[in-house]
């Protein structure tokens, strides 16, 4: 019995394996402010992506916003995290990405927030952004507004700056978020390195079982294919996969799913290398951010 458990959660694994493949992710963008769909007024559009480059230029922090004419899939999180996880936003080691997407036939919301600005933008402060900031606006209509109310509120909470109560402000407005000043600096970030060491040596050793061959064939691979997510994902994807099934999906989907975001994150470390990328995603590169990685965390929301 405990066999036949394996072996079908294995073949579970290989089956959502190839769905996703088989799902396309949308190009990196090519604006920080990369609204797809026409969305927001071209003038609101340039400003905030202004807005946006000076930010990240500033403070190192890569803040992204993405707006779809629609929903691509059936799940708004599998979808944004995958994307999210594939655009690898933020600094390599730092993991300072966050995205904002949006769908607009959906009318659906959702932060994707990488884990090194998990303690500035918990899930709580992500849906507050997206309640008390964009989704009144939304819904009165208030497009151009709503979006530089949420950017406004990405920024300042980027910074670890408290987001004030919406109390007293009227119904359908953002209330204004202190920002700090944005004058550009004088001298560009420093890149940021992470220094060498033990993960380096796991990363070493992960990537000579991956490519281990015998008589011509990938034992290596097929080894991690099967039992690294099976083993490691209940373990290291623990509060993901809570999340999911807080969020009314079953435990074995939610625990498959994130399986395959796990392997889905090593693949691409295999395939970058610590080197590989840029310390600071430089927004208009097709072939990808900085590596930052995410796992989940932030909100949903709609309007």
């Amino acid at each position: 019995m405990g066999k036949r458990v394996v072996l079908g959660l294995a073949a579970a694994c290989a089956l959502a394996t190839a769905v996703t493949a088989a799902e396309v992710t949308p190009s990196f963008p090519a604006r920080h402010f990369d609204d797809r769909a026409g969305f927001v007024s071209p003038a609101a559009a340039a400003r905030l992506d202004d807005r946006l480059r000076a930010f990240e230029a500033r403070t190192g922090h890569a803040v992204y916003v993405s707006i779809f004419p629609k929903l691509p899939t059936a799940s708004l999180e599998d979808f944004t995290i995958r994307t999210a996880t594939a655009w690898r936003i933020g600094r390599k080691g730092l993991d300072d990405g966050l995205i904002l997407f949006a769908f607009v036939a959906d009318r659906k919301l959702r932060i994707e927030v990488g884990y090194g600005l998990e303690g500035d933008v918990p899930d709580a402060v992500a849906h507050r952004i997206l309640q008390e900031r964009i989704t009144p606006e939304l819904r009165a209509g208030h497009v151009d507004a709503a979006f530089e109310a949420g950017v406004d509120a990405l920024l300042a909470a980027a910074e670890g700056h408290p987001l004030p109560a919406a109390s007293g402000a009227p119904e359908g407005s953002a209330p204004p978020v202190p920002v700090p000043s944005e004058a550009p600096a004088t001298e560009a970030s420093p890149e940021v390195e992470a220094p060498p060491g033990r993960l380096d040596s796991i990363i070493e050793l992960v990537k000579a079982i991956a490519f281990f061959r015998f008589l011509g064939l990938p034992v290596g691979l097929a080894f991690m294919v099967m039992i690294v997510p099976l083993s490691t994902s209940p373990l290291l994807r623990f509060f993901p996969i809570r999340r999911r099934f807080k969020a009314g999906q079953s435990l074995p989907r939610a625990w498959v799913v994130e399986s395959m975001i796990l392997l889905w994150i090593i693949v691409s470390n295999l395939g970058s290398g610590r080197g590989g990328g840029s310390t600071t995603s430089s927004g208009g590169s097709s072939s990808g951010g900085g590596g930052g990685s995410f796992g989940g965390g932030g909100a949903s929301g709609s309007w």
